[in-house]
């Protein structure tokens, strides 16, 4: 049985396996009107700022980060990343 996140070849292996933590994650959101985060955007946030440096994570430290971490931090980062982002965009001219 798999219980690491290194275990796991493909990411997106691990990520289809936690995608009913990242729905309820992201209806949990919705009920505090954070309307406009997806379950793509909450792996890729809680990835960069959790999981990135860490070694050995199990399976269940991962579920309950999705479900337990701050949805205030976690949607102020996701605001921040698509400022960066559209800010990058406005630079290079892409519309």
């Amino acid at each position: 049985m798999v219980t690491n996140i290194k275990d796991f070849n493909d990411y997106n292996d691990l990520k289809n396996l936690v995608y009913p933590a990242l729905t309820s994650k992201v209806k949990e959101l919705k009920c505090f009107g954070y309307d406009f985060i997806n379950q793509d955007d909450v792996w890729d946030l809680l990835y960069e700022l959790v999981w990135s440096g860490r070694r050995g994570v199990a399976l269940c430290d991962v579920v309950n980060d999705i479900l337990n971490f701050n949805n205030e931090k976690l949607y102020k980062k996701f605001i921040e990343k698509k400022m960066n982002n559209d800010e990058v965009k406005d630079e290079v001219g892409v519309v």
